[in-house]
């Protein structure tokens, strides 16, 4: 029986479907799809007995898709037109621990504080007026002396002249070298301890080079800068407290010896206190914290040093009034640790929050514990 189509044209769609198949497989009966597929549309495909026998199943997929698929995408484009439900979000209010205190009054004192450091209060150089060789000199660091003790001699140039050629001179002459050069004593100008040495025996001294620096450690200085605005503060204190900061000694309560007369440049004078230190166990460049009080300011408005927050220089509270904050700007003034005194901003038993300061807001629903 011959074929209703022409076997001689090439295939137009689904050539390349599965031709290893082609090759084992009979070719499938085209009679029963024909009933299915319309003559039109078999027309894309040819030789449907002979061909792949996916060709056939290729052509009833291009019928099912052009059927189907206008229909998926007119699905796809009406859902995503629809609008979307608005759904209602329903957020919890959640309250916020915080533990609280009480604005109170009471006495409350400043401390000031500078730092100092141990000075010599006498010392002196030891020099010579006259150019000449030392001899008779020996000293170490640490040495101690005597006012108006010898501490060696100064031979000039000239005399040492003369007695080199004294070897030649009969011993009758030998006197009259000292009427022409004498040698100059050196004498210790203070009691003290030696703190460098310079020059050593043998050595040319130049006249007015320091040959050895001398300080009296019986008695000290205590020196600190003290800023200017302190200065009457610190007059009606008289006695500071003084502490050591790298050696270990009970505190020291010492007068004030004086203020020096002009102020530097970062508007601060020196001021000075007299230590006695009769055993010599302090020593100049030690270190020291000098403070003292501030008149107490009584019966004024305190709260817990917890309860600030700072923004930008200024401090706030937050106060709690019918389980809400209300944030407040406050005026400080004496500062501790643990408490702080205000100036203005809040009132006398108003309800601070003293937790969690920072992570409050103005109008936050909290609970009190």
């Amino acid at each position: 029986m011959n074929h209703p189509f022409n076997a001689s044209k090439k295939t137009t769609y689904f050539h390349s479907f599965d031709k290893k198949a082609s090759k084992t497989k009979p070719a499938p009966n085209c009679r029963g799809l024909s009933k299915f597929l319309k003559p039109r549309s078999l027309l894309l495909v040819n030789d449907c007995f002979r061909n792949e026998s996916n060709e056939v199943f290729g052509v009833f997929l291009q019928r099912l898709f052009r059927k189907i698929l206008p229909v998926f995408i007119a699905g796809i484009v009406l859902f995503a037109c629809q609008p979307t439900p608005k759904t209602q979000s329903v957020k919890a209010k959640i309250k916020v621990h915080i533990k609280t205190a009480k604005v109170f009054r009471g006495d409350i004192t400043d401390t000031i504080s500078i730092f100092g450091e141990l000075a010599l209060r006498q010392e002196a150089w030891l020099s010579s007026q006259f150019e000449g060789r030392l001899t008779d000199f020996a000293l170490l660091k640490g040495d101690k002396v005597e006012k108006g003790q010898l501490a060696g001699i100064i031979v000039p140039a000239r005399r040492e002249a003369l007695l080199q050629a004294a070897e030649n001179i009969s011993d009758e002459l030998k006197p009259l070298l000292d009427e022409q050069e004498k040698s100059i004593p050196l004498y210790y100008p203070v009691t003290g301890v030696v703190l460098d040495v310079r020059m050593h025996t043998g050595d040319v001294v130049a006249k007015g080079e320091h040959i050895v620096h001398i300080g009296d450690l019986r008695i000290l200085d205590v020196q600190g800068e003290l800023p200017v605005q302190y200065l009457e503060t610190a007059r009606k204190a008289k006695m500071l407290k003084v502490q050591f900061t790298n050696y270990i000694h009970p505190d020291l309560n010492l007068p004030i010896e004086t203020f020096t007369a002009n102020v530097t440049a970062n508007q601060s004078l020196i001021i000075r206190l007299k230590l006695n230190n009769p055993s010599l166990k302090f020593r100049p460049g030690m270190r020291v914290k000098i403070t003292f009080p501030t008149p107490v300011h009584k019966e004024a408005l305190l709260l817990p040093r917890s309860a600030l927050v700072e923004e930008e220089g200024q401090y706030f509270v937050f106060t709690i009034e019918n389980g809400k904050t209300t944030k407040h700007h406050i005026e400080t003034g004496i500062m501790h640790n643990d408490y702080v005194e205000i100036i203005s901003g809040v009132e006398e038993n108003q309800l601070v929050a003293v937790e969690k300061a920072y992570s409050l807001k103005d109008n936050l629903e909290v609970i009190t514990d």
